[in-house]
């Protein structure tokens, strides 16, 4: 019986598990693009976007809120709502995997999105553990678990060396701090608002640190009663120091006595519990620690 031998000319020096492995390096890449999948992710708040970007999730994110519009690197990324108003259909049009939001003003919204195929996340950020979830969970949406626990490790880190120094500071040393949100009606925070926690790491003590509530509306007289040392007022007129004096009930207050009014400051920076966080708080201990701002009498 003749045998017959297969006419496959091997090149001199390899043989046929040293051509496999090259094909398969030559392949593999493909392979990986074709089954790897990134994530398609609408943010309706200015927080769980920045984490998004912190966490290298950009090319994930496909919708954001009209409150997000401060990011240049987001200028070209679609709006599909106000901050914590989703409009359906928009979010809909962009077939995003998930909705990635801190708050949302109609909760009947979450069960509309999540009926429609689309996992709806509700990540509250008020306070630093809550934070710490909302990267994780982040994170686990994105494929950046690594990264998620860079950012957790970065900002652990940096709220440790803040106690530190703020526990250096003897408590009837520290400034008390009025935190005015708007003056009309006059709206301030309780100790369940991350900027109560952020004014204890800058060295300051929050005269409404007693209320236990997140926001509220708080009578002039009271704030008159505590003769706070500054007023934070992020987005108000420049002016409103200068409006203060010429106010007689306002007018002996230190803080406006000391030209301790401050405004020129960004509420996208202040009013954000996000990655800039720790930026925040330095921002306030500078405040809190220098001896006022100059100001035409």
């Amino acid at each position: 019986m003749c045998e017959i031998k297969p006419h496959i000319k091997i090149p001199f020096g390899y043989n046929f598990k040293t051509i496999w492995f090259f094909l398969v390096l030559a392949f593999f890449p493909f392979l990986s693009l074709q089954a790897e999948h990134i994530p398609r992710v609408v943010s309706i708040t200015p927080n769980t976007t920045e984490i998004i970007l912190i966490l290298g999730g950009r090319s994930s994110l496909v919708g954001k809120s009209s409150a997000c519009d401060y990011l240049p690197e987001i200028k070209d990324v679609p709006i599909v709502g106000n901050m914590g108003v989703p409009n359906i259909e928009t979010v809909l049009s962009l077939n995003p995997d998930a909705v990635v939001s801190s708050l949302l003003m109609n909760p009947s919204d979450a069960s509309v999105i999540e009926n429609l195929g689309i996992k709806f996340y509700l990540l509250p950020t008020e306070s630093f553990d809550e934070y710490y979830i909302t990267v994780n969970k982040i994170g686990t949406i994105l494929n950046k678990q690594k990264e998620a626990k860079k950012e957790i490790d970065r900002v652990k880190e940096g709220v440790r060396k803040l106690l530190l120094s703020s526990k250096s500071i003897a408590t009837d040393k520290k400034p008390k701090v009025f935190w005015e949100i708007w003056n009309t009606p006059l709206i301030t925070i309780g100790n369940k608002s991350f900027l109560n926690e952020f004014i204890n790491l800058a060295g300051g003590i929050s005269i409404t640190s007693d209320i236990n509530r997140n926001y509220f509306e708080i009578a002039k007289e009271s704030v008159i009663s505590a003769d706070p040392d500054a007023i934070i007022a992020p987005g108000l007129p420049l002016d409103y120091g200068l409006e203060l004096k010429k106010q007689l009930s306002w007018s002996s207050l230190k803080a406006v006595q000391d030209n301790r009014v401050y405004t020129d400051l960004d509420p996208n920076l202040l009013s954000v519990f996000g990655p800039r966080m720790l930026e925040t708080i330095h921002i306030i201990n500078d405040l809190l620690y220098k001896k006022g701002i100059d100001e035409k009498k």
